[in-house]
């Protein structure tokens, strides 16, 4: 059978079909790739805006960071000097506090709980601390009281210097470690009689 016009144009038509059925999907990669590209093109574009935007913002966070920086670095130093400020008071306050504890161990040491003043025992010059213990015990001894050294804390002279019949006499005071040795040696002192004898 020969073909007929007819029939020929049918067959080109579908051949025409056939082969662009066969080029589409060429067309679509060749397309595909155009579009993958103008994708990649435009997500390119915006990271990189992104980025830049990104870029100013850390800029500006830096900006504030360093200027914020610089104000604690500033208040820093700032208490750092008050700090030293501070501890130059306290060590001003703790010479304070140590010379009021000097002074009120002074007043307590010769406070009249625990000590006892003696007069007339005749001083003598250059008299040390032997010679002066060796005089409160002959007063002991004078008063018929046990001497026991372990209880007397401190003596030495004190007041003023005064004369009474050619010989120089100042008054001794006792600091004893308890007020129990202070009484017994205050208690045996000789008292004036009351009727003037």
């Amino acid at each position: 059978m020969v073909p007929t016009t007819r029939s020929m144009s049918v067959i080109n038509k579908e051949i025409i079909d056939h082969f662009d059925k066969l080029i589409e999907p060429l067309v679509t990669i060749s397309s595909l790739k155009e579009l993958l590209k103008e994708l990649k093109d435009g997500i390119i574009s915006s990271l990189e805006l992104k980025i830049q935007e990104q870029d100013e913002k850390i800029r500006s966070l830096e900006d504030k960071i360093a200027t914020q920086s610089g104000s604690f670095e500033l208040r820093l130093k700032e208490q750092n000097d008050k700090i030293r400020s501070l501890e130059g008071k306290i060590v001003t306050q703790g010479v304070v506090i140590d010379q009021l504890q000097i002074a009120a161990d002074n007043n307590e040491s010769y406070s009249r709980r625990s000590c006892l003043r003696i007069n007339n025992i005749p001083c003598d010059n250059n008299e040390d601390d032997i010679v002066l213990n060796k005089k409160i015990e002959n007063c002991y001894k004078e008063m018929n009281v046990i001497y026991d050294a372990s209880q007397i804390d401190r003596v030495h002279r004190i007041g003023r210097k005064y004369r009474k019949n050619g010989v120089n006499y100042q008054q001794i005071i006792i600091k004893f470690k308890s007020w129990k040795a202070r009484e017994l040696l205050y208690r045996s002192r000789p008292r004036r009689n009351t009727d003037g004898k």
